[in-house]
This record gives structure tokens, sequence and C-alpha cells, in this order.
């Protein structure tokens, strides 16, 4: 049972005493979403039907939320899920080694070092798992995006 008080003094303490492991990890992608992101925004702004937006009578909030994020949000979907592969593991192994946590990316690096096949194959597994299923989930999520991609019934042959 889910109790407030535990061995570890509880979810709150817990989550406080992972706060800067957390922040550590984001850390890491924050300057390249950051800096996607600005491009993309910048360079959807230049486009003529934010311009036309804008020039009908939208605020610049109104456009912004209309025309500019939608558009924006697809490429950053696609690089979340392609980096959750190509960066977590080496990050997850940094920041559990930096603070001593125990988790896959340390038990991974441990795995190298004793040749343990094994251990290396089923986290090698896992991870590929998780990769596939969050490409799924973008791919998904890409329909909610952008009416564009969404799925429609194929014609009927001729």
């Amino acid at each position: 049972m889910f109790g407030p008080e535990t061995s570890c003094g509880g979810p709150v303490q817990w989550a406080l005493h992972l706060l800067l492991p957390w922040i550590t990890f984001a850390a890491v992608f924050a300057a390249l979403y950051t800096r996607m992101i600005r491009a993309s925004v910048t360079e959807t702004l230049q486009e003529d039907y934010v311009k036309q937006a804008r020039a009908k009578g939208l605020s610049e909030w109104q456009a912004m939320r209309a025309h500019v994020l939608p558009n924006v949000l697809v490429p950053v979907v696609a690089m979340l899920a392609m980096d959750t592969g190509r960066l977590a593991l080496p990050t997850a192994l940094f920041v559990e080694t930096a603070f001593g946590l125990p988790g896959i990316g340390r038990i991974f690096y441990q795995a190298i070092l004793r040749n343990d096949l094994p251990v290396l194959a089923g986290i090698i597994v896992v991870s590929s798992a998780i990769v596939v299923l969050l490409n799924l989930v973008a791919d998904l999520l890409f329909a909610v995006l952008d009416p564009r991609v969404r799925a429609s019934p194929l014609p009927a042959p001729v």
C-alpha cells in the first residue's frame, strides 16, 4: 500500500532528493531544444500565412498560438522521440555517476566493464523497445498536431 511515510521518507522526500539530478538531466537537453525552437519560431514568423494573419488583425499572441506553435511543435516532437534513444542512456549514465544513484546507466556501464553480454543485450533490447514506442507515440501526435498527416481512406481503384 502506498503510504505517506516510508523508510525513504515518502514521496515528497524522494522527489526533493531527485530534483537536482532531474534538473541536471534536463539541462543537457535544454540548450539543444531551446535553440531548435527559437530557429523554428523565427523561420515560421517570416511565413506569408503568419504575416497575413497579423494583417487581418490577429494579435501577436493569437497569431503565435494559432499559426506558429502548431507548426513548430511537429519537428520538436520528432526530435524528442529520436533523442530519447540517442542521448538518454549516456546522459543517464553521467547523472547517475555524478549523483551516486543506482540505475540503468550504471548497470550498463558495469556490464560493459564485466563484459556481461546478457545484461548488455537486455538493456539494449529494452532501450530499443522504448525508442520504438516513443516514435510510435510521436507519429500519433503528428496526426493531432498536423491535420495534413491524418490518415484518409484509400481511393477506390478505377
